[in-house]
C-alpha cells in the first residue's frame, strides 16, 4: 500500500503530461518495466533476511510490472522531470546517504536498465 501511496505522490508533485498513449519514441515504455520498493536501510553485501531476492544488492520489499503504456509515460515523465530538478541542486547543498527506497527496472531485448532512486539525497544511479 505504501508503495502506491509513494507512485501517487510522485505523479502530484511532477504532474501528468497528457499524451497519445499510442504513440511514443522512448524505448523504455516498450519491453519489461518494474518498479520495485527496496529496503535503502540495508546496504548491498550486507545479509538480508531469509536470503530474499536482490536488486543491485538492495533488498526488495514489493514488485509491480507496469503494462500500460500511459502509466509508464507518466512514471518515466515524473522521472525525468525530477531528474532534471535534481541537477540544479548544487552539489554542496546535496546531502550523500544513498538510501534507495524505489527503483525502475527497463528491459528491452538483451538489454537491462536499473535505477535506484533516493529521495532524500535527490540522487540515483544507473545500472546497464
Amino acid at each position: 500500500m505504501k508503495f502506491w501511496i509513494s507512485l501517487c505522490i510522485l505523479w502530484v508533485l511532477f504532474g501528468c503530461e497528457s499524451s497519445n498513449p499510442e504513440v511514443s519514441n522512448d524505448l523504455r515504455t516498450e519491453g519489461e518495466f518494474i518498479i520495485y520498493r527496496i529496503n535503502g536501510d540495508l546496504y548491498p553485501g550486507s545479509e538480508t533476511p531469509n536470503d530474499e531476492t536482490t536488486l543491485q544488492g538492495w533488498q526488495i520489499i514489493e514488485a509491480r510490472a507496469i503494462d500500460s503504456r500511459s502509466e509508464r509515460q507518466a512514471i518515466l515523465g515524473a522521472f525525468d522531470r525530477g531528474v532534471a530538478e535534481g541537477a540544479k541542486i548544487p552539489r554542496d547543498r546535496m546531502i550523500d546517504c544513498f538510501n534507495p527506497r524505489h527503483a525502475i527496472r527497463f528491459r528491452f531485448g538483451n538489454s537491462t536498465t536499473d535505477h535506484l532512486v533516493c529521495f532524500e539525497c535527490m540522487n540515483f544511479y544507473t545500472w546497464t
